[in-house]
This record gives C-alpha cells, structure tokens and sequence, in this order.
C-alpha cells in the first residue's frame, strides 16, 4: 500500500537526498541543501508551501519513494489561487508509482481553495512522457522557460 503524506518540519532535513536524487536526473537544476533547507522551512511554516512524500509500510522510517514539493500563491496577473508544482521527483524503481504524488497534489490545491494548478515540464528529464502525461490530465502548454548564467 502506497501513501502519500506532507512532512513535517523535523522530517524536512530527510528529504535532502531527494533533492539530490533531483539535481542526478536533471543536470540543468543545481540545489544548494542549506538554502533548500531554508526555503522550504519558509515556505512550511507560513504555509505558502508543503512537501509531500510518498511511503509504504515496509520502508524503513525517513526513507521516501518520492516527493513533491509544491506553493500556492495569487497568480500575479489574475489574482487566482494557484498551486505550483516546485519539484517531482521519485526514485526509479517506484516510477510506476508517481502518480500517487501528482494526484495527491491536485487534490491538495482543490482542498486548499486554488483554482488553477500548474506542473514543470524540465526539458532533460523524460520531456516526452512528461508531456503526454499532463496533456492526459488536462494540462495545455503555456510557455517554455530558458536560461543562461550571467556571472
């Protein structure tokens, strides 16, 4: 049996290694772990964001299948509560399984009063799939972001 839970605070350092996991599969994506640590410790306690993990009885305690990270925030244009998928990840052997997280979060925007979600589609981690998954649950592209160091 798979649940899917927020963490708490304490179990928040946990997740690091998801972080990580995160950064190996997407190269394009750096995470610094003390200001991951900081931000979402922000974004937890006031509530703009929460972490969900992904479990089964048998694991072990603090080891996660996989984990979501998401904020809900007025859109800045609209004014619309929104809740953005931050981060996605689940390690490989439980890929078959992720759905849980996605689903867990759009339930969680409806529960928390948003009116319009939205997901990231990183170009180098399973673009394809990705794609056909949301258009599957009725998301419509919007724009492609890109990027380019500076310093």
């Amino acid at each position: 049996m798979i649940r899917v839970r927020p963490i708490s605070l304490k179990e928040l350092p946990l997740i690091l290694a998801e972080a990580v996991s995160f950064v190996e599969d997407s190269k394009h994506v750096p995470v610094d772990p003390m200001v991951f640590f900081q931000t979402w410790t922000k974004f937890i306690q006031t509530g703009i964001g929460t972490v969900f993990i992904m479990e089964s009885p048998q694991d072990r305690p603090g080891v996660f299948r996989g984990g979501l990270g998401a904020v809900r925030m007025p859109d800045p244009n609209t004014g619309e509560l929104t809740a953005t998928e931050i981060f996605w990840h689940v390690k490989p052997e439980h890929r078959g399984h992720g759905l849980y997280l996605f689903k867990h979060f759009e339930k969680w925007a409806r529960e928390t009063g948003c009116t319009k979600v939205t997901v990231v589609h990183m170009a180098d981690s399973m673009p394809d799939k990705l794609r056909r998954l949301y258009h599957r649950y009725g998301y419509r592209e919007l724009e492609t972001h890109y990027t380019k160091e500076i310093a």
